[in-house]
């Protein structure tokens, strides 16, 4: 079998070879990053280990049924890895919600950009669901909304008066 690894500290990172996609995990759950299945070979953890490899693909489940790659140290899966870091961020996050809070805000501050492009690909996929939240926004809101349009137009008076002139 000839492959060769990359630098496995990318993120991005990925086996080169010329094997089939026959390989692919199948029946993957909806994750906030998009899903990139698995294109590698299928290598032995043996043969990975002698490599100098940190992850390893054999294309067997684990014992709760993931395909997926597994550490070459522990032959732990990665599918449950994560499944075990959501859980924990769960429960951390029901003892200390206030911490976690300022995490999110500093984290969607420093995100901005991205959150937008999200929120945008959202609405156009969604229009129904867009507007059924407008609505119900505007609705449960509609004296707040009102003020602030009265008071941005007492603020820009002069720039409307102009513009409306021309």
């Amino acid at each position: 079998m000839s492959f060769h690894a990359v630098n496995m500290n990318e993120p991005a990172a990925r086996w080169s070879a010329s094997a089939g996609s026959d390989q692919i995990a199948i029946g993957v759950a909806k994750v906030a990053k998009p899903y990139i299945p698995y294109d590698g070979p299928v290598v032995t953890r043996d043969e990975a280990r002698a490599t100098g490899l940190k992850r390893y693909f054999d294309n067997s489940p684990c014992a709760r049924g993931h395909v997926a790659e597994r550490y070459v140290a522990t032959a732990a899966c990665l599918g449950c890895g994560r499944e075990n870091a959501r859980a924990c961020n769960k429960i951390r996050k029901t003892k200390n919600p206030e911490r976690w809070a300022t995490i999110r805000k500093a984290w969607d501050a420093s995100n901005r950009d991205k959150l937008n492009v999200q929120a945008r690909d959202w609405r156009a996929n969604n229009p129904e669901k867009a507007k059924a939240y407008c609505a119900k926004y505007y609705a449960e809101n509609r004296a707040q909304l009102q003020a602030a349009g009265r008071a941005y137009h007492h603020a820009n008076r002069e720039w409307q008066n102009k513009k409306s002139r021309e």
